[in-house]
């Protein structure tokens, strides 16, 4: 899913599902299945990586209100 940024002019949202994490912050866990929005210049949202900058918008607060997609994301997070 994608979106314009709700924040910054000139950005686009994309909404990720954890399905794996390779490192993992004690401080901050993610669990598989949580959903992520990322916020990337608009020129680099479709790019194969991209390295965000100090103090540039990289996670968004986004809530997600379709149920479909929280009770998908549910039922993958069970099954793995």
């Amino acid at each position: 899913m994608t979106m314009v940024s709700p924040l910054t002019k000139g950005r686009t949202v994309k909404v990720f599902e954890v399905l794996e994490s390779t490192r993992s912050n004690p401080a901050n866990p993610i669990p598989r299945g949580a959903m992520l929005a990322l916020s990337f210049p608009d020129e680099k949202v479709w790019d194969d990586a991209y390295e965000w900058q100090h103090g540039e918008e990289a996670m968004v607060p986004l809530t997600i209100t379709d149920p479909k997609v929280d009770m998908q994301s549910a039922q993958r997070a069970r099954r793995n």
